[in-house]
């Protein structure tokens, strides 16, 4: 550096300043050139809105109504949100404050509210300001507002079933009451019936607004064992008047653990003397308690046993093993036994053990399986299949030669000369692939020292003609019977592909008057074992019997051009008639006590009106809104209505949709219901599963993120994210509800007060089991700073000394640090701190006392940390 700097003063002095680091107590560095680097760019934030688009659909003028909207920052880097709008008569929100800072990863739900003061279509947009690339952000919003009529009650679920449930103990449900009507409900009387029933929080008389609902609680408390049922009735100003909800239960007996051990008895057999063998035992609690195993021991001359090491739990319906070893130390049999006390019947648990101590003798070949067949394969493919080969005996087996014989077949992973010792195993590949069609056989030769030798296993299998596609419609023909005219009728064609490669259909087209088809667009493929579906519709334009057919071509072996028949017939119209879809409604697997809901388009496809006398929904779990009979559909128009399932068990359930009408084709129309309650897996796991920040200096932040991913089926609520251990940190994370498959990240930080090595833990608390995150961390002490400053003499005779000046600011006050006499012309600062930046300054003084002029100021920065 050794810049020469002149300046005038009082006692002219020429000085030069070698600035020189000294790291770690190091020795002065001359020459050292310093640079900064520069951050990297920020990520740009992102936003995420769900719902884009709202619809309040039908809401009773001067009634307000509300959708929950949930915004959320995808990326790694803070959202600030600095300005929220709403446009739109009857429209506003609530719990969006702004400005206001959303970190990375987070999300925050906001309400909006629809309030309708006239009958008619409204619509509005909010716009979320932003420093997102995509600001503004919208949401689109749609409302009606229309005049009351007449109340309507329904209930979910329509009826409650408890299951089963230890006597004396209470378990409760919650029952929606819901006004889906447009003028207010009044509910009169509600009461329940049945030994063990109770209900909570329906206390008449009471009102439920247009459009709204109540919940509330019906309890089961089961006073002896065996079936119990009852009802709950609700007298209301609605028709139904009283409606019904059924109630059933079943009382059962306390739960009590069950012990259960397999094997009972463990047998060693002949052991070589001081040589080892082990075996697995699995106890199993086989009761509906909690087993609780106080004690487990082991006697017997030779036997042992590790992994059971009470005391400890094992939860109902779950197991665990531990393994019994049996090391003899002279011939002759032996035998002992296992006791596990617990809280269960019988107590003690008693496993006897047995084995005989026996001299080394000879080495035994053994090989699992021993013979091997490869059943049938495609020409030019292959197969393997794994041979274990065993050492049976009590000295070591040595295989001096293995090969294998017969077209096709192949061996891998047994390279002789090998030993297997005594009790051990070694394994290797056996693999065919043919080259022609027809029957191969072979074997596999392995010489030894023991017997048999050598020892053969035989080989079979047979090569085939490569796979072809197969092509199979499901149904071969369609019959649309009588359509009246100008309306349609559709049905689902499924295609299958039965053979075992892949089907290319080339081109699919109908023909005849009337019919269309859709959902097959040509060229497709379809996978060995797969199908798809396509729609064939009939609109007759006339009276009278129409024909036509579908075409696919493809290049399936059995039928390369297939035809499907079609046929109906237009007819006058004459009277109403019902049609629904889908025809069936199949919910699939759902998580229990959660609800999911399918729509339902019922459409009068005749030429009068329909008039729907009855509707109503069956099936434990489903229940069904917004078709209230009595209801007319006009000729040719359409209604929806929605089936909803919400299971309260685990397991298949079905149901049915009963429509009674005055519909020429169907008065009474059943549409059969499906779905299978599943249980709610609950499962939060973390990436990485621990975080070890290594080295870090003592007084500054080291931070690592930690990705939480809700891995279950079930709605994960994540109420605190903490950390433990002198040091640790962590943000983010908290407060935060993750749907399966969701993450969120949160960043944890270390930051070491002392130089130690550090250890803590993050811990999640969630509706999951507890997840917790080992932390681990060393501080290390910070390197010692100086600057060393050096300078050239004053020519002046009259110099006695030297002062030397230092500041954090080139105009800032400079404060005196240090003196040398004439003959030292170098000064070293020992008192600065990494990352700071310093000016120095250098006078002379005469022997009067009178001080120079400054020279300098001189820049020193001293790097980090």
């Amino acid at each position: 550096m050794g810049r020469t700097v002149y300046a005038a003063s009082k006692c002219p002095v020429r000085i030069v300043l070698d600035v020189v680091l000294l790291l770690s107590c190091s020795l002065s560095l001359v020459g050292c050139a310093l640079t900064s680097k520069g951050s990297s760019p920020a990520a740009n934030p992102s936003i995420s809105i769900t719902p884009s688009l709202v619809s309040f659909g039908d809401v009773r003028v001067k009634t307000q109504t509300s959708e929950t909207i949930k915004l959320s920052n995808t990326s790694t880097t803070d959202l600030v949100i600095s300005q929220a709008t709403i446009s739109g008569t009857g429209f506003s929100i609530s719990g969006l404050t702004v400005p206001m800072t959303l970190p990375a990863g987070m999300s925050i739900n906001f309400a909006v509210f629809f309030k309708p003061t006239t009958t008619g279509t409204s619509s509005a947009t909010i716009s979320i300001t932003s420093n997102a690339s995509s600001s503004p952000a919208t949401v689109n919003l749609t409302g009606a507002g229309v005049i009351a009529s007449n109340p309507s009650i329904s209930v979910t679920p329509t009826a409650v079933s408890f299951g089963n449930q230890t006597v004396k103990t209470l378990a409760s449900q919650t029952v929606t009451l819901s006004n889906t009507g447009s003028a207010d409900l009044a509910i009169s009387q509600a009461s329940v019936t049945g030994a063990g029933y109770s209900m909570s929080g329906l206390n008449a008389p009471m009102t439920v607004a247009a459009g709204a609902s109540a919940n509330f609680t019906v309890s089961f408390q089961p006073i002896a064992t065996g079936v119990a049922s009852g009802s709950i009735s609700i007298v209301s100003d609605a028709s139904p008047s009283p409606l019904t909800v059924s109630l059933t239960g079943t009382g059962v007996a306390a739960a009590t653990p069950a012990i259960n051990v397999t094997p009972g008895a463990v047998s060693f057999g002949n052991q070589t003397v001081k040589t080892s063998a082990s075996q697995s035992v699995t106890v199993s609690n086989t009761g509906t308690a909690a087993l609780s195993i106080s004690q487990a021991s082991v006697s017997g001359t030779g036997f042992g046993i590790t992994g059971l090491a009470a005391p400890m739990t094992v939860a109902a319906g779950a197991s665990t093993s531990f393994t019994v070893s049996f090391q003899p130390t002279a011939t002759g049999a032996a035998s002992g036994s296992i006791s596990i006390v617990s809280n269960a019947n019988p107590s003690p648990l008693t496993v006897s053990l047995t084995g005989t101590g026996v001299t080394a003798t000879t080495p035994a070949i053994s090989v699992t399986p021993s013979a091997l067949s490869f059943g049938n394969q495609t020409v030019k493919t292959s197969a393997s299949q794994t041979v274990t080969v065993s050492n049976t005996g009590t000295a070591a087996l040595s295989i001096s030669q293995a090969s294998v014989s017969g077209m096709g077949y192949s061996m891998a992973g047994l390279a002789a000369p090998v030993t297997v010792a005594a009790g051990a195993s070694t394994s290797f590949t056996v693999s065919f692939q043919p080259t022609a069609t027809g029957t191969a056989s072979g074997s596999v030769a392995i010489t030894s020292n023991a017997s048999p030798s050598p020892l053969t296993i035989g080989l079979t299998g047979t090569g085939v003609a490569a796979s072809t596609p197969a092509i199979n419609v499901t149904p071969s023909a369609l019959s649309f019977g009588n359509q009246t005219v100008k309306t349609s009728a559709s049905q689902t064609v499924t295609v299958s592909n039965t053979g075992t490669a892949a089907l290319s259909i080339s081109q699919a087209s109908v023909s005849g008057t009337g019919y269309s088809m859709a959902g097959l667009a040509a060229p497709v493929t379809v996978a060995a074992g797969a199908s798809t579906s396509f729609t064939v519709t009939f609109q007759p334009a006339a009276a009278g019997a129409a024909s036509g057919s579908v075409t696919i071509t493809s290049n399936s072996s059995n039928s390369p051009s297939l035809s499907i028949p079609l046929s109906g017939t237009g007819v006058a119209a004459t009277a109403p008639a019902i049609s629904v879809s889908p025809s069936a409604v199949a919910f699939g697997n759902q998580t229990v006590k959660t609800s999911t809901s399918q729509t339902v388009m019922l459409s009068n496809t005749g030429t009068a009106a329909l008039s729907i006398s009855q509707a109503s929904a069956s099936g434990a779990g489903f229940s069904m809104t917004g078709l209230a009979a009595p209801v007319t559909v006009a000729a040719g128009a359409s209604t929806s209505f929605t089936v909803t399932f919400q299971p309260a068990a685990a397991g298949a359930a079905t149901g049915n949709v009963t429509i009674t009408s005055n519909a020429s084709n169907s008065p009474s129309l059943s549409i059969p219901l499906s779905g299978t309650g599943v249980a709610s897996i609950l499962t939060l796991s973390a990436s990485p599963s621990s975080v070890a920040f290594g080295s870090v200096t003592v007084a500054t932040a080291a931070t690592q993120n930690v990705q939480l991913t809700n891995t279950g089926n079930a709605e994960v609520d994540i109420t605190t994210v903490s950390t433990s251990g002198t040091g640790f940190s962590v943000t983010g994370g908290s407060n935060t509800i993750l749907n399966p498959n969701q993450s969120v990240t949160v960043t944890v930080s270390f930051t070491p007060q002392t130089a130690a090595q550090l250890s803590g833990n993050l811990a999640v608390s969630s509706n999951a089991a507890a997840l917790n995150v080992p932390l681990s961390g060393t501080g290390v002490a910070a390197p010692n700073h100086s600057v060393s400053l050096a300078w050239d003499a004053s020519p002046s005779t009259d110099v006695v000394s030297y002062n030397l000046y230092r500041s954090t600011s080139s105009t800032g006050t400079f404060t005196k640090v240090g003196s040398t006499t004439t003959t030292t012309l170098v000064f070293t600062d020992t008192m600065v701190q990494g990352g700071q930046t310093y000016f120095y300054e250098v006078t002379s003084v005469g022997s009067g006392g009178l001080e120079s002029a400054v020279d300098g100021p001189i820049q020193v920065a001293v790097p980090s940390p």
